[in-house]
């Protein structure tokens, strides 16, 4: 009965952080820090803007702007990365700048945001577009790793780096 109860368990536990993010984003998949040089050297951020990163899974965005002086908000539905970016933030002392939470980005309001930081899925981003288009202020630069917005013009594109502006 107790081995019954431990699988059951297992079950549940793998379900949550492997099946339902995929179901609702996409999985834990670690972002090539190259792309994430290329994405910042175009975007040319300054000190006090504030930027999102939606599914933000271990931070590294989050820090990587953060030591750059930006306020950086992640959104993550895995709580065991959320625990880690923050642990990770503030070893780093960047904590400060560094706001994450164990929430899902389909229930905030991006318009707050200078730049928004995605590692999408292809089947989701045709809602992020969408809610792109309805929340974002004109100016608002979208960054999408791997997958394209399918019906807006990139103002940026390199390998696998899309830079979209509202």
């Amino acid at each position: 009965m107790i081995m019954l109860i431990v699988f059951g368990l297992g079950v549940v536990v793998f379900l949550f952080f492997s099946v339902i993010p995929i179901l609702r984003g996409a999985p834990f998949v670690p972002l090539h820090k190259k792309w994430l040089d290329t994405a910042l050297e175009f975007l040319d951020l300054k000190p006090g803007q504030k930027i999102a990163d939606l599914g933000s899974v271990d931070g590294r965005v989050l820090i990587e702007t953060a030591k750059r002086g930006i306020i950086s908000f992640g959104y993550e539905i895995n709580p065991l990365l959320v625990l880690k970016t923050k642990i990770e933030a503030k070893k780093q002392g960047v904590s400060n700048l560094v706001f994450c939470y164990w929430k899902s980005y389909w229930g905030v309001n991006w318009g707050e945001f200078d730049v928004i930081f995605i590692f999408g899925i292809s089947h989701i981003m045709k809602a992020v577009e969408k809610k792109a288009k309805k929340e974002l202020k004109p100016g608002t630069r979208i960054v999408c790793f791997g997958f394209k917005l399918p019906n807006w013009l990139a103002i940026f594109s390199k390998n696998g780096v899309y830079i979209y502006q509202k």
